[in-house]
């Protein structure tokens, strides 16, 4: 944080709070930070086992922590993500994304294409 971000965050609380009585920051409107993150489309193959050995390493690693699984259900495959908040599920084609602290989730790909622009497409630290 710079000097001047650091010094437009006090304005703004300091403001805010005198203006609604001390309860700090809380109906407002936000723009997201631009980050990179890491996304992976899975195509419903166990981790770490499909034919062309796409999967990256991340993805293989949280596999082998128990951060995720794959399994069927009728013959579908699911993939179950653990995650501070709890348990997501990924169905055939969703992305999972591993943020920038290393937490994975989850994402629809209509909202994943809404959402996120494509830097490169890198296939290194895959198996």
């Amino acid at each position: 944080m710079t000097c001047h971000q650091s010094s437009a965050i006090k304005h703004m609380q300091q403001h805010c709070c005198k203006r609604q009585g001390h309860r700090g920051l809380f109906n407002m409107r936000v723009k997201k930070k631009p980050v990179i993150v890491d996304a992976y489309r899975w195509l419903g193959d166990d981790i770490g086992k499909n034919e062309i050995n796409d999967d990256p390493l991340w993805l293989i690693q949280a596999d082998i922590d128990r951060m995720v699984w794959t399994f069927k259900t009728g013959g579908v495959p699911h993939m179950r993500i653990s995650t501070l908040e709890g348990d997501m599920f990924a169905d055939v084609g969703d992305f999972i994304i591993r943020g920038i602290r290393g937490e994975l989730y989850s994402i629809k790909p209509d909202i994943f294409f809404d959402s996120y622009d494509i830097v490169d497409n890198k296939v290194e630290g895959t198996v």
